[in-house]
């Protein structure tokens, strides 16, 4: 299992950083709106009385990022980017790479679906080869990606070497993607590997879904996020999003929906099958043989057994930490979430579970299916609360079930499990 340098703290009430997240905000615009609001009423006026001179034109060509400068009613300007073809996302990748941080001040807004069958695609952020780990931190996306409820439709990255691979390798502390869909992608990578995100630093994911498509890493990898947690003071976060029919391998940390947490929030979300596709697949790695380590010596090791290649000894570590929901759970809050896609691994595998591999944080009130061979929850460790129950193919239909879900207003019931109503409205 990979390291990585997290921050740590113990956290509070499940959304106590996203609600001190939006106070912060919320002070600083009242501070902003008392120093603006006697000249808003003469801005407003001015602009008026200037409304028939001519103005220039703040579209923006088809292929440019430029942003349009759009003032609100007090003249505050908000940055925007359209983006409606291929080549422009392409663009919005080689931005971030570049290590140009005015991105983070920008809304990049899709106007159209997007077919990327062909393209050569980077990711948004993330790097290529594993030994360009000390540029990582600066390579983030940090700005907001509105889908509109728009699909990207065939995205393909192939980097087998990296560390962040998805449509956004790595997202960075106040960086945003919404209502955005990915059908049929193939994201091939090493560490943090995901669909949509691969590593989540303080970031926040929503109104998301990803259907179908292969998913194939080393560690940390998930069907929408491979990893998520706190950076600068601000937890990563995934609200509302769906994982459906998607194949996810990796061999450690591997889970439906995302592959590692720690110190983030999860909540009203699920990973499933779709016309009975869909899987979390755990695999060996294969490693050399470490000084004085024989075939005798690793017998009856847990987790590595001895093979050869070509005739060379090694030794292959068995998967571990693999769930159906989530692979490895450390210090985050899970709530009302759903995970039922099958878990292909061997027997011999450790830590493994129907709904999370790992346990080290909260799960209240979610639920996977029941008759799967795994317990629910592989490995628990000094849990605070977990409650995961694993229901029937009839009681996953019943909304009783389901005591503390929003069936009014964020979930439906279809086809005889839970759905999101933001999706089942697309239907």
């Amino acid at each position: 299992m990979q390291n990585k340098s997290r921050k740590r703290r113990p956290f509070g009430p499940p959304d106590l950083l996203r609600k001190e997240r939006i106070a912060m905000k919320c002070l600083v615009l009242l501070i902003v709106a008392g120093l603006l609001f006697t000249g808003c009423s003469t801005a407003s006026t001015q602009s008026q009385s200037s409304s028939q001179e001519p103005q220039e034109s703040s579209s923006q060509s088809s292929q440019d990022l430029t942003p349009s400068q759009l003032p609100d009613s007090c003249g505050i300007v908000q940055l925007e980017v359209e983006i409606s073809t291929p080549e422009q996302l392409v663009q919005l990748a080689q931005l971030v790479a570049s290590g140009d941080e005015s991105h983070s001040q920008v809304t990049y807004r899709l106007t159209a679906d997007l077919d990327m069958t062909g393209v050569d695609f980077s990711p948004i952020g993330g790097v290529e080869e594993e030994s360009q780990a000390a540029q990582w931190e600066g390579i983030a996306f940090r700005g907001i990606l509105d889908g509109q409820g728009h699909t990207i439709e065939n995205l393909s990255v192939s980097w087998p070497n990296s560390k962040g691979a998805g449509l956004i390798g790595r997202m960075g502390s106040g960086g945003i993607v919404k209502n955005l869909t990915l059908k049929n992608p193939r994201i091939e990578g090493k560490y943090e590997v995901a669909a949509l995100v691969g590593e989540n630093a303080g970031g926040l994911v929503e109104n998301c879904r990803v259907i179908g498509g292969e998913i194939t890493g080393l560690t940390s990898v998930g069907g929408l996020v491979g990893s998520i947690y706190k950076q600068d003071n601000l937890s990563g976060e995934i609200r509302g999003c769906s994982v459906e029919g998607t194949i996810i391998t990796g061999h450690s940390e591997v889970g439906g929906l995302v592959g590692a947490t720690s110190m983030a929030y999860v909540v009203n979300c699920r990973a499933v099958t779709q016309s009975g596709q869909g899987a979390v697949r755990s695999v060996f790695a294969t490693y050399p043989l470490a000084a004085g380590e024989t075939k005798e010596s690793l017998a009856g090791r847990e987790l590595y057994v001895y093979d050869e290649v070509d005739g060379v000894g090694v030794k292959q570590q068995l998967g571990w930490q693999v769930g159906g929901f989530v692979g490895s759970n450390n210090g985050t809050r899970i709530e009302n979430c759903y995970g039922d896609l099958p878990i292909q691994t061997l027997d011999l595998s450790a830590w493994v579970g129907s709904f999370a591999g790992y346990n080290q944080g909260e799960l209240a009130s979610c639920v996977t299916k029941d008759g799967t061979g795994y317990k629910p929850v592989g490995v628990s460790s000094g849990t605070k609360e977990e409650d995961v129950r694993a229901l029937s193919s009839q009681e996953l239909g019943e909304t009783e079930q389901y005591p503390n879900w929003d069936f009014e207003n964020t979930w439906t019931m279809a086809d005889g499990r839970p759905v999101l109503s933001w999706i089942d409205s697309l239907s």
